[in-house]
Formats: C-alpha cells, structure tokens, sequence
C-alpha cells in the first residue's frame, strides 16, 4: 500500500510547480523530502525544504523531519 502526497514548489519569479509522488504507507516526513529534493532544484546546497500542512487555505501544521 502507498500514499500519494502532492507537493508544491514556488521557485522565485516563477509559476508554482506541482509535484505527486507516491511513497510506502510507514514512509517518513524526511523520506518525502529526499523524494521531492530529487525532482526540484534548489538554490544552494545547503538549502533545505520545510513541509506544511494546509486545510482551508490556512497553514495547519509545520513538519518536522524525524
């Protein structure tokens, strides 16, 4: 069984970048990041990415990586 997560990407002065990718149910946060790092480009090396959870157009929930 897996799950599906969308993800979006708001890179500067451009459109926002949907992602879908599909994980194992006992995936982890930081497992989705790995993931999602390797569809996106950051800016620097040393960037790191800081998931959300949002319901209703409000932030819902910050992510931690564990």
């Amino acid at each position: 069984m897996s799950e599906n997560f969308e993800s979006c990407f708001p890179p500067c002065k451009q459109e926002l970048i949907i992602h879908n990718i599909r994980l194992p149910k006992q995936s982890t946060v930081g497992d989705a990041l790995n993931e999602i790092k390797t569809k996106v480009k950051l800016s620097h090396l040393s960037d790191e990415l800081r998931p959300i959870a949002v319901f209703s157009h409000k932030i819902y929930k910050v992510l931690l990586r564990r």
